[in-house]
């Protein structure tokens, strides 16, 4: 199976290097900073999905501001095979070179985030924050310092003002999805709903949300609980069947409602939930490589994001939210 790697500048694909390319150099251009982004379509074939798919879809509605989604219907019954996780090796192995091996770059591989913000930090660590000291402002970005004294510049992310204050900090469109790599991508498009990218390790294991986070697609909501600490390195598929706060997802942010009814075995890296017979499979990190055939679609490759109806990534908006 060929995959390609890309970088995302200005909207536009530049090709790297085709399946033939190494992990490690792969790897290397998921880890650049505006790469590794594995565009859908294209020469290889190797991911199936419409031409006209929403390449970050003005359309969509991602954030469910001002109310809980409700789960879609018609997808009850759909299961997930959830095989065991690849452990990588050290260093940033990238999902242009991988096709089924599932690389893990060490926390030391990641480079450090430039400042991409044009002004206008005022030391606010979150949409929220923001929010309480200005209620009129409207959805948008706005340059955030998410971890205030830490090491991470202050950046631009999307807020959704209308629904409370939430931040935008991961978002995977159907025209370019996120590679295998625990390191932050494509930070230069942080700030758009039109672009993929992804905050990485160690800078979002810092972020301790007020409310709760949130996974989004075009018509769903799953809400997890603020004490989980959304950490890439995790594969909860590789840990015994237990619940986790980043395991147990909930209709609403009042944690009431389990979703799906229950948790099991989760092939996710970082937070995510198991549609357990029912219908939702969300996640932010797939951490499972199928290309036996095991689980629908074959093209599946790890790093990329879920929506809750899995078979449908190439055409729906995953994004991760917190507040």
């Amino acid at each position: 199976m060929k995959i390609w790697a890309g970088l995302a500048t200005s909207g536009a694909l530049v090709w790297l290097c085709a399946s033939g390319c190494s992990a490690k150099s792969a790897g290397s251009a998921a880890q650049g900073g505006a790469g590794g982004l594995i565009p859908v379509g294209g020469a290889s074939g190797s991911h199936a999905g419409s031409a006209g798919s929403d390449a970050g879809a003005s359309g969509e509605v991602s954030s469910g501001a001002g109310g809980d989604a409700t789960a879609a219907a018609g997808s009850a019954g759909e299961t997930e095979a959830g095989g065991a996780g690849g452990a990588g090796g050290a260093g940033g192995a990238g999902a242009a070179g991988a096709a089924g091996a599932a690389g893990e770059a060490g926390e030391s591989g990641c480079p450090a985030i430039a400042a991409t913000g044009s002004g206008g930090a005022d030391g606010a660590a979150s949409c929220r924050e923001k929010l309480t000291a200005d209620s009129s402002l409207a959805d948008g970005t706005y340059t955030l310092d998410l971890d205030g004294a830490g090491p991470l510049p202050a950046l631009p992310f999307y807020c959704d003002m209308t629904g409370g204050g939430w931040t935008l900090i991961a978002n995977q469109v159907p025209a370019a999805l996120l590679p295998d790599t625990i390191c932050t991508v494509n930070p230069a498009g942080f700030g758009s709903l039109s672009e993929s990218y992804r905050l990485g390790n160690p800078a979002i294991t810092s972020i301790q949300p007020s409310v709760a986070w949130k996974l989004t697609d075009p018509t769903n909501a799953v809400y997890f609980k603020p004490d989980c600490v959304v950490d890439w390195t995790i594969n909860y598929n590789s840990l015994n069947p237990m619940p986790t706060a980043c395991t147990t997802g909930y209709t609403s942010s009042a944690f009431t409602s389990v979703q799906n009814g229950g948790w099991q075995r989760v092939s996710a890296r970082g937070i995510g939930i198991n549609n357990y017979g029912e219908f939702c499979s969300i996640r932010m990190f797939e951490s499972h490589s199928n290309t036996e055939g095991t689980i629908e679609p074959s093209s599946q490759v790890a790093g990329l994001a879920l929506p809750c109806n899995y078979q449908q990534f190439t055409t729906q908006r995953v994004s991760l939210w917190f507040l």
